[in-house]
């Protein structure tokens, strides 16, 4: 049975690379700044999404319905229980997802970029206040190019492991 979620997941892994690649090229002057920032938080979207795509995938691959309701892990995981399944692919994602894993900084900067804070920052003359988002940590390039390459290894590895013959 051809799994229609493996295709969309190399896109998005494709997308996130096209941006990065964009982004790579960007000078130092502040248009060309923001440019980059932009193409890498984009970047960053597309491998949260082929991230989402991919336990998609893997509700395909066990037979779940709906594979098209799974939004993250848990909900992934939850629909295995309840068709008596247990897939060695979430157990490792679920590892993944702990603390200083790969995919739990992807997807806290994911969520950052989604729901970002904002801090009023007093400004010294004229008492006008300024509103600047706050960023937890760096976003880089060379960082989102590495998370779409471990989440490019790890789907590859988990397809081979898990291929049907």
């Amino acid at each position: 049975m051809n799994n229609p979620y493996v295709q969309r997941v190399y896109q998005k892994l494709a997308h996130a690379r096209a941006l990065l690649g964009l982004a790579q090229v960007c000078g130092q002057a502040i248009p060309e700044r923001q440019r980059s920032e932009a193409l890498i938080q984009g970047a960053l979207l597309h491998v949260g999404i082929a991230y989402r795509l991919y336990l998609r995938e893997l509700a395909h691959r066990y037979g779940l319905p709906k594979p098209d309701v799974i939004i993250e892990l848990e909900g992934l995981r939850q629909s295995l229980l309840q068709g008596g399944n247990v897939a060695p692919e979430v157990i490792e994602m679920e590892r993944l997802e702990g603390a200083e894993a790969w995919a739990a900084s992807m997807l806290a900067a994911e969520q950052g970029a989604l729901n970002p804070s904002v801090a009023e920052v007093s400004v010294q003359r004229a008492g006008l206040i300024a509103v600047s988002s706050v960023v937890p940590s760096v976003l880089t390039a060379e960082l989102v190019s590495h998370w779409c390459q471990c989440l490019s290894e790890l789907s590859e590895r988990q397809r081979s492991s898990g291929a049907e013959f």
